[in-house]
């Protein structure tokens, strides 16, 4: 049986037409397809992030809890509260901070240091203060603006010794053992203060021991507390990791023994 050319044509033009067809129909799929696979992969890579930054948050928040609660742990013991309670050391390091705030306004850690350091050294408990802080400029100097505090107070001025470089709590802890001899001694601030800087100190192979100032109200420095996570998570950093030293020693300084028993104050 014969075939004619215009049923062939017709043919082969109808198998054209199926064939473009379904390369249009194979076309449209892959291309579906691919925006599909495409939105597929972008989701699981969105989760993963979202996953790992969920894991990371976690990581840090603990992180910060642990540092705080094993800096307190292991420091307690070592802190004290009544001035009757200490005993005897023959230098007292009390830490800087700035002694105004917002314009002039008193800052309450930089008084209650100072109270502090005033009721230890007229109790006899101290025969120097070794104030140390920050000195970053001509206007700007913890250390001179701590000696101006204590002997308006009534503190001898050769029972002060400064320390210039105390510019972070590692730096004075560390100074007060490298630079000025003195392994064992009564540090004063704050009770979150003290805790950190007692850990450094017993990291350092120190004997010291805390006397905590009066504390602030959460009210009128919240952010403080808030830096303190923190601070304790690079604490803990620089104590274990990083094994973190001073940004200045220098050279050693004698503290003298003391000559006398205070005029003011019990033996």
């Amino acid at each position: 049986m014969k075939i004619s050319k215009k049923v062939c044509k017709e043919y082969n033009t109808a198998f054209l037409n199926s064939k473009n067809k379904l390369s249009e129909l194979l076309s449209f799929y892959l291309r579906k397809h691919t925006a599909y696979m495409y939105k597929v992969l972008w989701l699981k890579l969105l989760w993963r992030f979202l996953y790992a930054g969920l894991a990371g948050m976690l990581f840090v928040t603990g992180f910060l809890l642990f540092s705080k609660w094993h800096i307190r742990y292991t420091t307690q013991k070592q802190m004290y509260i009544r001035t009757e309670d200490v005993p005897y050391h023959k230098v007292a390091l009390i830490l800087g901070t700035s002694r105004y705030v917002n314009h002039h306004q008193h800052n309450l850690y930089f008084d209650y240091r100072i109270d502090a350091a005033c009721k230890l050294y007229f109790s006899g408990k101290v025969s120097y203060l070794l104030v140390s802080g920050d000195n970053r400029s001509i206007h700007y100097n913890e250390p001179r603006d701590m000696q101006h505090a204590l002997i308006e107070r009534g503190v001898p001025k050769n029972a002060i010794i400064l320390d210039y470089a105390g510019v972070h709590t590692l730096d004075s802890v560390i100074r007060c053992k490298k630079v000025f001899g003195q392994n064992n001694c009564i540090i004063v601030s704050q009770d979150f203060h003290v805790a950190r800087a007692l850990f450094i100190a017993n990291h350092a192979k120190m004997s010291c021991i805390g006397y905590v100032a009066k504390d602030v109200p959460l009210q009128y420095d919240y952010k403080t507390h808030i830096r303190e996570y923190f601070a304790c998570a690079k604490a803990i950093l620089a104590m274990y990791v990083f094994h973190t030293q001073p940004k200045y020693l220098g050279k050693p300084v004698t503290i003298p023994e003391p000559a006398q028993i205070h005029e003011k104050g019990g033996a």
